[in-house]
């Protein structure tokens, strides 16, 4: 992939039309598609920083919270989002963190093979203001 040149103004105007795609529903899968492509580098996710891209990825996953390839694609984004330290208090001060954490607990379970997990076991515990249970793996030293 060839990389976008960092802020300029340009670019970011591009990537801020990318983001307004996501509110159209005949242009949002392609504009998801494109923020996934463009957030795999530090470089190309810089340019998205004067955008409301967390913002409108949270509402997406929010409204289409029963198709899960649209989720997915959000949240792989908000993943991706987060290896940059100048996202990271944009995805605290809009609650993204808490949100991906939260779906990376449901959704990726540790095998039994896996070095870390080999001595992990699963406890219970309410851990959301919704009352939500969890499957909570504790690692115990070993």
């Amino acid at each position: 992939m060839v990389e976008a040149q960092n802020n300029t103004p340009e670019v970011e105007a591009q990537m801020a039309e990318i983001v307004e795609f996501l509110d159209e529903k005949q242009a949002r899968d392609q504009a998801l598609d494109i923020i996934l492509s463009f957030t795999k580098t530090m470089v190309n996710r810089r340019n998205f920083l004067k955008t409301d891209v967390i913002k409108k990825l949270l509402n997406l996953i929010l409204e289409w919270r029963e198709e899960e390839d649209v989720t997915s694609k959000c949240y792989q984004c908000l993943i991706n989002f987060a290896l940059d330290k100048s996202y990271i208090a944009k995805c605290v001060e809009s609650n993204a963190a808490r949100k991906t954490f939260e779906f990376l607990m449901h959704n990726v379970k540790p095998t039994s093979s896996s070095i870390r997990t080999a001595n992990a076991t699963i406890v219970k515990e309410k851990m959301t203001e919704e009352g939500g249970v969890f499957d909570i793996y504790e690692i115990k030293a070993g």
